[in-house]
């Protein structure tokens, strides 16, 4: 990826406010005990350990590797890790599990797990060239589905929009949205991925498209003064959000009146023989067959937004996924809409890598083995538009 000079400044500008909103005494005490999860967790994953693999930290934190000889002593001070001198392991004692369990409800219950997922997501979506191309590969009707949204929208020239989760600009451009709003109304494209962002600045200057502001922002923390957008729009990335936090700052940021407007993706209950073989790693995670994703269930939305929307018009709708390109579905699956969150959080770096490798080559397999009408699930999907309560 190329480091681009608006990435530095975004860098920077979180550095700064992180370091006036942090106090050093609670971002001290949260780094050690990250630092002992991670030394924990990966002995537990593993079972044991090399000590010279543990104190290089390839499996685990190659980029702390300098202070994991002195982690690894204080560990042993602590009887959280015992180190078997003649074999030249170490492993987690039931002092370890105790405390490994003991940080875990602390990250749980502070919301740790779920950020730190929002945080590998969206560096991984600053390493996708189009998501949208992506998408369209997965989902052959895409394309149709984001002109519906505009369609559907109610969005008139001249009007003030705010659009969320632009990605690289599909829906802005291509779908049309930028034409619906006209160079007499305001529309503001956002996304958190800088990388995004930059290629909806070229396809800005490609259709002349002079009313189309760029704005680097994530939906739980809007860039904008109170009642400043007439509607606000998105596609596919509600669910990728804090929802309440999101739906809170569109709020704030609609005027009375204002519309939201979202199409989403549902849990989809995976029933189809190749996805189950597929991705069986994950769905047995600790020996117990599992189903679950991070996806919304049919009423998550709609709940999350009565306390600011009225809904007015709620649509169900099939989004038919192709399973063809084994690369292409693990990586939006599992490493950019990371859909098995839960499950890939309990495991250390190295082997959150190589689970990634193994479902490829999985998909290869079933590739192989399944004619390719078969590879098709339909998912749920759903279309919102509600008007802001004020």
């Amino acid at each position: 990826m190329n480091v681009t000079e608006e990435m530095v400044k975004v860098a920077e500008r979180l550095t700064e406010n992180f370091v006036a909103q942090t106090d050093p005494k609670v971002f001290v005490t949260f780094y050690l005990l990250t630092v002992i999860y991670e030394d924990l967790q990966a002995l537990e994953h593993y079972g044991s350990m090399q000590a010279n693999d543990f104190v290089r930290g390839h499996l685990h934190r190659p980029w702390g590797a300098e202070t994991l000889s002195g982690e690894l002593e204080a560990a042993v001070s602590a009887e959280a890790v015992e180190v078997d001198t003649a074999a030249d392991l170490v492993r987690l004692t039931s002092r370890g599990k105790e405390m490994l369990r003991y940080i875990e409800g602390i990250f749980r219950e502070s919301g740790f797990f779920t950020s730190r997922s929002r945080l590998i997501r969206l560096n991984n979506f600053n390493h996708v060239d189009d998501i949208a191309s992506m998408m369209e590969a997965l989902v052959p009707t895409a394309c149709e589905h984001r002109k519906t949204v505009v369609e559907l929208s109610g969005i008139q020239p001249g009007m003030a929009v705010l659009e969320l989760g632009c990605g690289t600009g599909a829906l802005t451009f291509e779908a049309g949205l930028f034409q619906r709003v006209g160079p007499d109304g305001r529309l503001v494209a956002t996304d958190p991925s800088t990388s995004m962002l930059a290629s909806v600045r070229r396809k800005r200057e490609s259709y002349n498209a002079h009313w189309v502001e760029v704005v680097h922002g994530k939906a739980e923390r809007l860039p904008f003064p109170a009642n400043t957008f007439d509607s606000v729009i998105g596609y596919a990335f509600l669910h990728l959000t804090d929802m309440d936090e999101a739906l809170r700052e569109i709020a704030r940021v609609s005027k009375p009146g204002g519309s939201l407007i979202t199409l989403h993706p549902l849990h989809f209950p995976a029933r189809n023989e190749f996805f189950l073989e597929w991705f069986a790693p994950l769905l047995k995670t600790g020996g117990t067959p599992r189903n679950q994703d991070n996806l919304p269930g049919p009423d998550t939305v709609p709940s999350a937004m009565e306390p600011h929307f009225e809904i007015v018009h709620l649509q169900s709708l099939d989004l038919e996924m192709h399973y063809t390109s084994p690369r292409t579905v693990v990586e939006f699956f599992v490493g950019i809409v990371d859909v098995f969150e839960e499950q890939m959080a309990t495991l250390p770096w190295r082997a959150r890598h190589d689970m990634v490798q193994q479902l490829i080559k999985r998909g290869e397999e079933v590739c192989r083995k399944y004619p390719p009408e078969s590879l098709v699930e339909m998912h749920p999907g759903q279309f919102i538009r509600a008007i802001v309560r004020k």
